[in-house]
């Protein structure tokens, strides 16, 4: 089985990436020279497929699902996890913000996933899930760029379930509140009472394990601190 996994040098992405490759699943990903990159790969069981290069580029989004349809066809699995947070009041804000959040919390997942609809029409099966953020919940007025994006994306994803079920495709949103992840880094905030991101990776796993006649189309995990 083949899990497209999109963001797996850190984070949730990466504690997915490991988690699945241990349950026998093929990852494939798209990411960029780095130290994590090579860490990761020294944690994997087996060799990925891998393309260099930037999720944010159409271009290499493309190379890389042109590479999956020709070695391996349509992936079992898509894990849409790729994005970053950025602040700023509404007053703050400006069109170039947006813009950059829309590339890195929405277009890029668009891209990724838009390239294999007709495909998982014609077969009639694909899993997919989609991290969103709380602030498509309860929208935070000091990430306006970074809201309105996940917003659009979680939106979106709506809409591509509601067609897709009748396909035997499940389309599952998974919205997260504070993950300790290196968004906080050089923050004073209490990361150990945040949600780890191997929480959110076993969820997924459970998510995958559920029979063909179900779907989970939400969920939300968040800390049982309320602060966070």
């Amino acid at each position: 089985m083949v899990a497209l996994i999109t963001g797996v040098t850190r984070g949730i992405g990466r504690s997915v990436c490991l988690g699945l490759a241990a349950k026998g699943y093929s990852p494939a990903f798209i990411a960029r020279e780095s130290k994590n990159l090579d860490s990761l790969l020294e944690q994997l069981p087996t060799n990925p497929v891998l393309l260099k290069g930037d999720l944010r580029q159409a271009e290499d989004v493309l190379k890389l699902n042109e590479t999956l349809a020709a070695s391996t066809g349509l992936p079992d699995v898509f894990i849409l996890n790729a994005g970053i947070f950025d602040g700023g009041f509404p007053s703050e804000t400006d069109q170039a913000a947006i813009e950059k959040m829309l590339q890195e919390n929405f277009w890029q997942t668009f891209n990724t996933l838009k390239f294999w609809l007709p495909e998982m029409k014609k077969q009639r099966r694909g899993k997919v899930i989609i991290i969103g953020s709380i602030v498509t919940k309860t929208p935070r007025a000091n990430a306006t760029a970074y809201t309105l994006a996940k917003t659009m994306l979680d939106t979106w994803a709506s809409l591509v379930a509601d067609e897709m079920r009748d396909f035997g495709v499940t389309i599952t949103r998974i919205i997260p509140g504070s993950v300790n992840t290196s968004s906080w880094d050089g923050m004073e905030v209490p990361r150990a009472d945040f949600v780890q991101p191997e929480d959110v990776a076993k969820m997924i796993e459970a998510i995958l394990e559920q029979p063909a006649n179900c779907w989970t189309e939400e969920i939300i995990i968040r800390p049982i601190d309320k602060n966070w």
